[in-house]
């Protein structure tokens, strides 16, 4: 099988072609969405700042770093701890369809780079109810299933909460997330997710459908508590 000689994506991923010099369709995007953001050095320039900021103010992990075992996080991980010299907790969330080629992957990983690692794996009968009802496509605003399909976007609200709450748990000043080709950032505003910025009362109301079908305990997957979040309203 052919794969992508930039980002080893494979040739039989959907919507993704080959070209002669061996560079998949999503790498020649990324290459030219490059050359129009032209705060793409200003971008690197906040987050060598964000870092300078927070670096040392916990004394055993300066960033929680969530961990797929994928591509995108595996490169995460290796340049926040390679290039930025952080000390970093991987947080995976287990969804109960993290295959085990993934886990191996978790696993060498973290070992080659000496990185500690905990991993979420919420009960299945809980799991079971999101993921059964998130599949009705009403359980969203229409506006949000352009971003995926609303088990998409339950299982990644889970992950951006959970690992929250644990870097608050643990006083941890960094949470960090990988984005895939496609999801690029295009200002200094989206650099830093300003979730603690939206009402604890907006949000609930999001989750609310979600809520009635599954029952209200998915908020604490999904929320962080009123008073979490007022704690945490003006940090990064």
């Amino acid at each position: 099988m052919k794969r992508c000689i930039a980002c080893i994506i494979p040739e039989n991923f959907p919507g993704v072609k080959i070209d002669s010099d061996g560079v998949c369709s999503i790498c020649t995007r990324f290459k030219e969405q490059n050359g129009i953001i032209s705060s793409l050095e200003k971008l690197r320039n906040r987050l060598n700042g964000i870092i300078d900021e927070n670096k040392g103010k916990n004394p055993k992990y300066d960033a929680l770093v969530a961990y797929s075992g994928g591509k995108d996080s595996t490169f995460l991980i290796y340049t926040l701890k390679e290039k930025y010299n952080l000390n970093i907790l991987a947080f995976t969330f287990d969804n109960g369809f993290i295959s085990e080629h993934a886990f191996s992957n978790i696993r060498n990983v973290l070992n080659k780079l000496d990185v500690d690692h905990i991993i979420f794996k919420p009960g299945y009968d809980l799991i079971t109810k999101i993921f059964a009802a998130s599949a009705d496509s009403r359980i969203y605003p229409i506006s949000l299933l352009k971003f995926g399909s609303s088990v998409c976007i339950s299982c990644i609200r889970m992950v951006n909460n959970l690992s929250l709450k644990t870097a608050i748990e643990k006083n941890i000043p960094m949470v960090m997330l990988g984005n895939s080709p496609g999801q690029i950032i295009q200002s200094e505003n989206e650099l830093i997710y300003q979730d603690n910025k939206i009402p604890y009362e907006l949000k609930k109301r999001l989750f609310k459908p979600l809520a009635d079908r599954a029952g209200a305990e998915i908020y604490d997957y999904f929320l962080l508590s009123k008073e979490q979040l007022l704690r945490n309203r003006t940090h990064k």
